[in-house]
């Protein structure tokens, strides 16, 4: 699968820090979720109404990554992904100290929603069997949908 040991550290590294932004991500919409009262018409509202913290190109920079790790050797694509996600982190306004009216509680149920979708990046590893590539790009389409994954 690895042809080298930098490739399958390559690997990990841009896996590990592809998770560590779903998660980042996944928290906040999971926190909108919790500000909406885990009413999924008036998330989905929330959604719509918001439209511009979705759609911006800063949620959206780890597209090309992914489109790149295909057509790069896995190292550098991996790492260039890498890259890509932590800059996308970097842009995100949630970490910019924008503070919330209330702080996420980690109620039974906010517990419950994180469990559930640390699923979807678990089952990305999945495709490790089929392509390291695509491992990865699933990994990168979850840190896409993290608004609508926490619905499910």
């Amino acid at each position: 699968m690895f042809s080298t040991p930098f490739e399958a550290a390559a690997f990990a590294a841009c896996a590990a820090g592809l998770a560590a932004l779903y998660f980042h991500m996944l928290l906040r919409w999971v926190h909108v979720l919790q500000q909406c009262s885990y009413q999924l018409l008036s998330y989905r509202r929330w959604l719509r109404e918001n439209r511009a913290q979705l759609t911006p190109a800063r949620r959206f920079v780890v597209l090309p990554g992914m489109v790149l790790v295909f057509f790069v050797r896995p190292p550098a694509g991996a790492l260039v992904l890498l890259a890509l996600a932590a800059f996308q982190w970097w842009l995100n306004p949630a970490r910019h100290g924008r503070l919330a009216k209330k702080p996420l509680v980690f109620t039974a149920r906010v517990r419950r929603l994180a469990a559930v979708s640390a699923l979807f990046p678990l089952l990305c590893l999945a495709f490790l069997a089929l392509s390291p590539a695509l491992a990865l790009c699933a990994l990168g389409a979850c840190v896409c949908l993290a608004p609508l994954l926490c619905m499910l």
